[in-house]
């Protein structure tokens, strides 16, 4: 497994789907070092010549809990996590958290 620090300076990133706590047999996952339960967050990564959509892996508490589709968010300490397992491999995005870019553009209103 190779840990890839990835430069945030040269992307954004646009929240397209609602946050979803990761689970494994009806239990949260939880972060290896942290203990932290585990959420993923879908967003598109836009780069220079083309864009991505992918599962951001985030702790619990590393994002607002109002944030909505749409919102641009700038991610602290992201990484990419390369891994292989019984012959397949790919690769996992982490950042520590996310804060809004522009303050609240994009997050949901209180009910």
């Amino acid at each position: 497994m190779r840990v890839i620090p990835v430069d945030d300076r040269r992307i954004k990133v646009l929240v397209v789907g609602e946050p979803t706590a990761q689970e494994r047999d009806g239990q949260p996952v939880l972060d290896r070092n942290t203990k932290q339960a585990l959420w993923n967050l879908n967003v598109t990564i836009i780069g220079d010549s083309r864009a991505e959509t992918v599962q951001l892996t985030l702790p619990e508490g590393g994002f607002p809990k109002n944030i909505g589709i749409g919102a641009i968010v700038v991610p602290e300490e992201m990484v990419a996590v390369t891994w292989e397992k019984n012959g397949r491999s790919g690769v996992m995005v982490r950042a520590k958290s996310v804060k809004v870019e522009g303050g609240l553009a994009g997050s949901k209103a209180a009910a």
